[in-house]
């Protein structure tokens, strides 16, 4: 039987996976965890695997042996991330392995746990609990692993607990920049997802706005935007913070930073004089994304917070010429949003106003006849 499960490793024969699967259910163990491997082999190589062996992995789950029950973890991980193979009926005796003290065997669990969510939108509430505790693993490769899961669960599922918030909250104090990128990240899932989250995340997410990772500074950039939409918390810290990412040598580091300021104003009308020359300058970036989230925080500082400055007027203007669709729509909304709520208006934008009545995009017109309407009323 040994011999064959090797050759079925090697070739991956489809026709002969119901021999794998009786190797799982053999009364030698050696034989079931080399069956379970085989299976893994197969996803992990060739994409190959077949739903019949969902249920005597999720069998061999809650074999007495450890290895058996760890490598059917595995497999069952590379089934949901290979072929995307996965069932509900996994899941319980998965969260079981996450308290094992095998550190392999709570690794191949975590994994399972997140492929399955991932890749077969298989996952629920139960696994919760079990992952929180993981985060307080003594091994951070599971911590990070099982913050990521988290993370995964809330984003693609919208699963997930209020109580994961003071155990992520203390990985942000860890120096492991993958914790940090991964932590800050399901922090920022579960605000957007479920609109969970605490003031307690905000001040140790300003640090990593400065992280020399540039993945760390995104994603603390948009986990800062995120809990003030969805968890409506935030600070002028982090508002400061953000100003400083503004300069990021990373163009979708400055993406994040823009937007959440917007955001920022908007949820909590958190706004600040000195936000405006870093966007200013993010209005002649090269990357239109740049442009549009720069022009959207602007637009949501003078809506929200009453704060704005002639200098933007001249640069919003150029971007009414933007062959980005969101770069002219943003800059027109700023520009209706500067005379209506912050008394900044100029004849010089009536030009590309008018310009925009005639754009290809209804909502570029839309928005350029309100904010013309609005400055004619201005100037008179």
């Amino acid at each position: 039987m040994m011999s064959e499960l090797s050759e079925l490793q090697r070739y991956g024969h489809g026709k002969d996976i119901s021999d794998i699967n009786d190797g799982l259910l053999d009364t030698d163990p050696e034989i079931r965890i080399e069956a379970a491997k085989a299976i893994s082999e197969l996803a992990d190589n060739k994409g190959l695997g077949d739903v019949s062996s969902l249920e005597p992995l999720t069998k061999c789950l809650k074999d007495d042996n450890k290895r058996v029950a760890s490598e059917a973890a595995a497999a069952i991980w590379s089934l949901a991330e290979g072929p995307k193979l996965g069932q509900t009926a996994s899941l319980m005796p998965l969260n079981h392995l996450l308290e094992s003290d095998d550190n392999d065997t709570v690794s191949n669990a975590v994994g399972a746990l997140c492929a399955l969510a991932m890749f077969t939108s298989v996952g629920d509430h139960s696994s919760v609990p079990g992952l929180n505790k993981c985060l307080a693993h003594d091994d951070g490769e599971i911590r990070i692993s099982a913050a990521s899961t988290l993370g995964v669960l809330s984003h693609y599922m919208e699963i997930g607990d209020v109580e994961s918030l003071p155990a992520l909250n203390k990985c942000l104090k860890e120096t492991d920049e993958n914790m940090l990128m991964d932590v800050a990240a399901a922090i920022g899932s579960l605000a957007t997802g479920l609109g969970l989250g605490s003031a307690d995340s905000v001040a140790p997410l300003i640090p990593l706005l400065d992280h020399e990772n540039h993945e760390v500074r995104l994603n603390a950039a948009g986990s800062i935007g995120a809990l003030a939409t969805g968890a409506k918390v935030g600070s002028e810290d982090a508002l400061a913070g953000l100003n400083k990412c503004l300069g990021d040598d990373q163009s979708d580091v400055i993406i994040n930073a823009a937007g959440s300021i917007g955001s920022l104003a908007r949820a909590l009308e958190i706004g600040s004089p000195f936000s405006i020359a870093p966007l200013n300058a993010c209005l002649e970036h090269d990357d239109m994304w740049v442009r549009s989230n720069a022009a959207l925080a602007l637009g949501a500082m003078a809506e929200f917070c009453h704060i704005g400055n002639a200098s933007s007027v001249e640069k919003l203007n150029a971007c009414l010429e933007h062959k980005g669709v969101w770069v002219r729509r943003k800059a027109a909304e700023a520009l209706w949003a500067l005379a209506e709520h912050a008394d900044v208006f100029d004849t010089s934008s009536v030009v590309g106003l008018e310009k925009c009545l005639e754009d290809e995009d209804e909502e570029v017109r839309m928005v350029a006849e309100e904010a013309l309407g609005k400055i004619k009323e201005r100037l008179g």
